[in-house]
């Protein structure tokens, strides 16, 4: 397997994360997402994140990035959808865990919401 990392001549990208709920991804979004939320509980390499719309288990591939977060912790989570064989809970895979202590969470949920009706279909 190459390394995406050295492999000559090779430039790496990630595709852009789309922003979204909790509540769409439960509704069958998938790919690569971006969400802000609150981090409800943490276990090992996996915390809980509820964004007002609902909540889901986040997998972080890199566990070093959760050091200094709590319970309580506002934070940006970009990744990818993984779905379970059954289809119903579905988790993240958390590739950037971001805190963001000093957004204002009802602030942010308001202008999204603004977003999501003059620019969704």
């Amino acid at each position: 397997m190459q390394n995406r990392e050295t492999t000559p001549g090779l430039v790496w990208t990630r595709g852009p994360a789309r922003p979204t709920t909790i509540r769409r991804i439960q509704q069958g979004l998938h790919g690569r997402v971006r969400l802000v939320g609150l981090l409800l509980n943490k276990e090992g390499d996996r915390f809980i994140l509820d964004d007002g719309t609902g909540s889901i288990q986040v997998v972080v591939e890199e566990p070093g990035q959760m050091e200094g977060l709590s319970p309580g912790t506002k934070v940006r989570v970009i990744g990818r959808v993984l779905s379970s064989v059954e289809g119903d809970n579905p988790e993240i895979m958390g590739e950037i865990i971001q805190p963001m202590e000093k957004l204002d969470l009802a602030l942010y949920r308001e202008v999204y919401e603004l977003r999501e009706q003059l620019f969704e279909p």
